[in-house]
């Protein structure tokens, strides 16, 4: 495994007290594990690939049943549109990091632009405009069970996600 992949930067729960001034509390690692990941480099579109891969290797670390090919699915699928929009608009990909605080993931996209992500439109949109883009948060919406902008000032925003580790079966 090359130093692209911190697969092995496994943090472990913290036993301090949550500091009540940071949003949200639990990510503090005190009740889950993470691990992180960071791009050579976080402006190649290449990294999306390569963090999927990653992630899919890295998830059943951090879980203590076995991962679901659904939830492996999703994860891939959320983050690589989180880490294509980093790199499109978040003026590059700075770090990744999946949280397992059970009963959710939360995947975790850190870019180096201020700018609040904008949710597609389709009344308001242009009807010529590429049906390839503007569609990554639809998607988020759609599949994740939350998701949201934690904002750091000027150093730039983390765009999250949270998946319910266990589904229920659907018919």
């Amino acid at each position: 495994m090359d130093a692209e992949h911190d697969a092995d930067d496994v943090e472990q729960p913290r036993p301090s007290a949550p500091d009540p001034r940071r949003k949200p509390p639990y990510l503090q690692h005190q009740l889950g594990r993470s691990v992180r990941w960071q791009p050579w480099d976080g402006r190649d579109l290449a990294s999306t690939a390569a963090v999927r891969d990653w992630a899919r290797q890295a998830l059943p670390g951090l879980l203590e049943h076995p991962v679901s090919d659904e939830l492996v699915h999703d994860v891939e699928l959320l983050l690589g549109e989180l880490c294509t929009n980093a790199i499109r608009h978040g003026d590059g990909l700075h770090e990744v990091h999946l949280h397992c605080l059970p009963p959710i993931v939360r995947v975790t996209v850190r870019d180096r632009n201020t700018a609040v992500p904008v949710l597609y439109d389709h009344t308001t949109a242009d009807p010529s405009a590429p049906i390839d883009h503007g569609r990554g948060l639809l998607l988020i919406q759609g599949i994740a069970s939350r998701w949201g902008v934690d904002h750091h000032g000027d150093a730039g925003k983390d765009v999250w996600c949270e998946l319910p580790i266990h589904r229920p079966l659907t018919s």
